[in-house]
């Protein structure tokens, strides 16, 4: 299985544009999105970058950031996509959580691992991994961080902190902040008997 994965966008649409000739040449099963969809725009503007993302062939999953100005289960119409927000959806064998910016994620407690291998989307990083921002803080989310170390899925990818993209592992779980979109972050994920993670630039 393949997927591609980008995030903060920022309403950067020749970013976006970019991103979907990549998603082409890729042909992943899916595409996975971690928020900041748009720069304070609202759902007209959401949409429309979804719509650039998506195709009748390849399904877009995503959740929203803190720039996001929607709800953050709002599910855009008429496309090949879905908001994963607050639960978890199976998709080719594979359980994906979705975590839009809420601040506070108080339903991961209610979620289990299945025997199937599980990747969670978030905007946020989890705390002290991936979250140190420019002042050399770090502003992860904790309830995160806590999940992972008790679930241990395979996968976590975030956002958020731009300047914190890289890959780093919680236990066995490999995180990758994905990285700003607009300054050419974009990853590949292939799931066979290993997890490759391939790092490129548009």
């Amino acid at each position: 299985m393949r997927f591609v994965v980008l995030g903060d966008i920022h309403s950067n649409v020749e970013a976006a544009e970019k991103a979907r000739k990549y998603i082409k040449e890729k042909n992943p099963d899916a595409v996975l999105v971690c928020g900041d969809i748009t720069h304070s725009g609202g759902k007209s503007e959401a949409q429309k970058l979804i719509e650039t993302l998506a195709s009748d062939k390849i399904p877009v999953f995503y959740v929203f950031g803190n720039m996001d100005r929607v709800n953050p289960d709002f599910q855009v119409e008429g496309i090949n996509a879905k908001c994963l927000h607050g639960k978890k959806t199976e998709f080719k064998g594979v359980d994906i959580i979705g975590l839009s910016c809420t601040w506070e994620y108080d339903f991961l407690s209610d979620i289990e691992k299945s025997e199937k291998p599980l990747i969670i989307v978030s905007h946020e990083p989890p705390k002290d991994c991936l979250d140190k921002t420019w002042n050399g803080s770090h502003a992860g989310n904790i309830q995160i961080r806590n999940f992972i170390e008790k679930i241990q899925p395979e996968l976590m990818f975030c956002g958020h902190i731009h300047e914190a993209h890289g890959e780093a592992k919680i236990g066995k779980t490999i995180v990758c902040n994905v990285g700003k979109l607009g300054s050419g972050n974009i990853i590949t994920i292939d799931i066979n008997d290993e997890i490759g993670v391939t790092r490129d630039r548009i």
